[in-house]
């Protein structure tokens, strides 16, 4: 059986066996992260086991369905293209505000995210659980994103404004379609500006 050891920082590697606490106790020790996807090697019970670490993402103690992260990303694609059909901000203030409760611990107020649970019960989806950390941060990321929208909307800064929703609508598209979080691969950059870790 393939367990998975979450860094405290949020890098996941997997490992097996015996090593599972040994891996753990190792880890959770160092005080940085480990940058991927390097190999590192540690020398337990003289014997050197060579790790490969994942892509650094964010870990939370909560959990959320993907399907209906994965409808979320519909419900944000067909917004940004209201926004670029109509070129009213209404559209991209209400998705602000979903996205702050979104990435808050007010999400039971997101219309959003209820609309989505909707269909997915709807649809009778099977629930697939994953870690909300991603999403969360995730949303932390769309709300910046849209409060920059909406300043640039007040500027009078159509460029900028629309370089944002295409940024924007992109992102939410890979997660709708594919599944993919950009957040994961923004976060090491983030993690490292604010506490000024090196990847080597």
């Amino acid at each position: 059986m393939q367990h998975y050891i979450s860094h405290e920082y949020g890098i996941k590697i997997p490992c097996s066996g015996d090593f599972h606490r040994t891996f753990r106790s190792v880890l959770l020790s160092r005080r940085h992260i480990l940058p991927a996807p390097e190999k590192y090697s540690y020398k337990l019970k003289n014997k050197i086991v060579s790790l490969k670490t994942y892509a650094v993402c964010p870990v939370s103690d909560k959990k959320v369905d993907e399907h209906v992260a994965r409808v979320n990303g519909i419900f944000t694609v067909l917004l940004l293209i209201i926004l670029v059909l109509t070129q009213s901000i209404i559209p991209v203030v209400f998705l602000a505000i979903d996205f702050f409760f979104r990435s808050s611990d007010y999400s039971k107020y997101s219309l959003i995210v209820n609309s989505s649970k909707e269909i997915v019960s709807y649809f009778e989806l099977k629930q697939n659980f994953i870690n909300a950390g991603p999403k969360i941060f995730a949303a932390r990321i769309g709300l910046i994103f849209n409060c920059l929208i909406i300043i640039s909307f007040v500027l009078n800064s159509f460029l900028p404004a629309y370089s944002l929703t295409g940024m924007l609508l992109l992102f939410s598209f890979l997660e709708a379609a594919y599944g993919i979080c950009v957040a994961c691969e923004i976060y090491p950059f983030v993690y490292r500006i604010l506490y000024k870790v090196k990847f080597q």
